[in-house]
């Protein structure tokens, strides 16, 4: 209590240090989820795969089913645009992992398991998935000012500021993994490029 008679205000906890959880470098991880688009006339299933350390979304697809093939051909497709990335961290969906739980005696790699060990992509399940959820939630809210979810990604990747990223810069998420790209004499003098950055 004061001298006044009247109780002091509690100190406030001290701030805790905000820390980014990404890699440094362009293709050192990929998100890859599934996200079903319903405010289209029917519904639609989304595939989409965002690279950790620039927010880009390197690879999309729409299809009437959400499955292991379609993950695959995506995958496929935006490894041959942007390169491979050095892991892939997926959602739990049987679009990704067989059996729900990994590591189960009984469960056969999918589709998508033997894809990524084919090309010694590593492999992780989410905790959380909270960068793709966010990019999902802003496709909800933006998309419908474009003409096609292909539009809006397009606009997402080379347009839109993100302000994980470069503000100043003006930096969009497809100019940051040009950026943050490790080339092969990076990868060479530094054999942890793929973990996260200070």
């Amino acid at each position: 209590m004061s001298s006044a008679g009247r109780m002091k205000p509690a100190a406030r906890p001290p701030r805790r240090k905000w820390v980014r959880h990404e890699r440094r470098y362009s293709n050192a991880m990929w998100h890859a989820g599934w996200h079903e688009i319903k405010s289209r006339p029917q519904r639609r299933h989304l595939v989409a795969y965002m690279d950790d350390a620039s927010r880009c979304i390197t690879g999309f697809g729409m299809f009437g089913a959400a499955t292991a093939a379609s993950s695959v051909a995506v995958l496929r497709s935006a490894i041959s645009e942007f390169g491979a990335p050095g892991q892939v961290v997926s959602w739990r969906g049987a679009q990704f992992v067989s059996g729900g739980a990994r590591g189960g005696k009984n469960c056969k790699p999918t589709e998508f398991e033997r894809e990524l060990a084919d090309r010694g992509i590593g492999h992780d399940l989410a905790q959380s998935g909270g960068k793709l959820r966010k990019f999902f939630h802003t496709l909800e809210t933006e998309a419908g000012h474009f003409a096609s979810v292909a539009d809006f990604i397009g606009y997402y990747n080379e347009r839109r500021l993100h302000f994980s990223l470069d503000i100043d810069r003006r930096e969009t998420p497809l100019r940051a993994f040009r950026n943050k790209r490790a080339d092969e004499d990076t990868r060479a003098a530094e054999p942890r490029w793929m973990e996260a950055g200070a």
